[in-house]
């Protein structure tokens, strides 16, 4: 393949997954040096932003028919375990071997990869369990909800770092399930002043994106939680 044009290689390369362009990009020091070269191959790998969606392996191009939501997020995504209301050490991204290893999010270059394709600027996330019992819709108990920003575009970095201090915040979760209309009188507040985590039950388990949707430009996203 050493013998290929470069625009032949990158045309193989752009037909593969974001998964395996990462993988080959370990083959050999030529290999990883292509793929870190090329603007499209880095956009495909999310390390560059792109303004434009594509599908994975396909260049960017116009937005097919039929695609009520023109956007992908980073296929590491269903791969990240973490508890809602501990600390940033605890976002762990899960290995495909055997051995089924848990590596620190901070500890990778992948934390700094964009999120989405195309790159959007700032989205809003509700954190909702993933069986919500009639109990609970009954009460009109909310979920948690995070605001990610940043002006060069969202990582995945971001997304997580925000899910953090959302969930480790603590306030008063009668106030807080109520939108600010009622306030607890009555119990101390060693019982509702706690992380904000704990509006999610027993259900506090990242499980990944549960549905997505744009509004006016407003990039709204729901993930899930499980026990």
């Amino acid at each position: 393949m050493h013998t290929l044009p470069l625009e032949i290689l990158s045309k193989i390369f752009m037909s593969l997954p974001c998964i395996e362009l990462t993988r080959i990009s370990r083959v050999c020091l030529a290999w990883r040096d292509f793929i870190q070269s090329d603007l499209y191959l880095q956009r495909a790998c999310f390390k560059q932003p792109s303004i434009r969606y594509f599908d994975e392996g396909t260049e960017p191009g116009p937005i097919p028919a039929g695609v009520t939501a023109h956007m992908r997020f980073h296929p590491v995504m269903p791969h990240i375990s973490y508890q809602m209301g501990e600390a940033s050490s605890f976002v762990y991204v899960r290995s495909n071997d055997v051995n089924q290893c848990r590596i620190p999010l901070t500890e990778l270059p992948l934390n700094n990869d964009f999120a989405t394709i195309p790159t959007v600027k700032h989205m809003e996330i509700e954190i909702l369990p993933d069986e919500m019992r009639p109990s609970r819709k009954a009460r009109g108990l909310p979920g948690l909800k995070v605001s990610v920003s940043n002006p060069t575009g969202v990582r995945l970095g971001d997304i997580f770092l925000s899910i953090v201090t959302e969930s480790t915040e603590r306030c008063d979760l009668v106030a807080y399930a109520s939108g600010g209309q009622i306030r607890n009188q009555w119990m101390t507040p060693s019982l509702t002043f706690q992380k904000k985590a704990e509006i999610l039950g027993k259900q506090k388990s990242y499980a990944g994106i549960k549905g997505m949707t744009i509004e006016n430009g407003l990039i709204k996203v729901k993930l899930r939680t499980t026990l």
